[in-house]
């Protein structure tokens, strides 16, 4: 499968699905933040849900990604995980564990 074949498989499946929860990987830098902030405003104006967790809050120089607060909210059960800027399982903390 070619890298464009990979990306529209992608995006085919985030257009067909709804209420996901973004994960970025432990102590968030402005690039998972940044990936993570603005997939959640491309598929909330596609009319999907989705929110940004992490294995904890994030610092106060990140907050006005989230309306200037550091904590993160699970307002829904998630029925669809994707992660950003993440190498590998291990960097997602908790949150990755507790996921049923």
């Amino acid at each position: 499968m070619t890298i464009q074949e990979r990306l529209n498989h992608a995006a085919e499946l985030l257009r067909a699905h709804d209420d996901f929860m973004l994960l970025t990987h432990i102590r968030p830098d402005g690039d998972t933040l940044g990936s993570a902030f603005a997939l959640r405003e491309a598929l909330e104006q596609l009319g999907k849900r989705a929110f940004v967790a992490n294995d904890g809050d994030i610092t106060p120089k990140y907050a006005y990604l989230n309306g200037g607060s550091c904590k993160l909210e699970r307002p829904f059960e998630p029925a669809y995980v994707v992660s950003v800027d993440v190498a590998s399982t291990e960097l997602l903390g908790a949150t990755y564990r507790d996921l049923p």
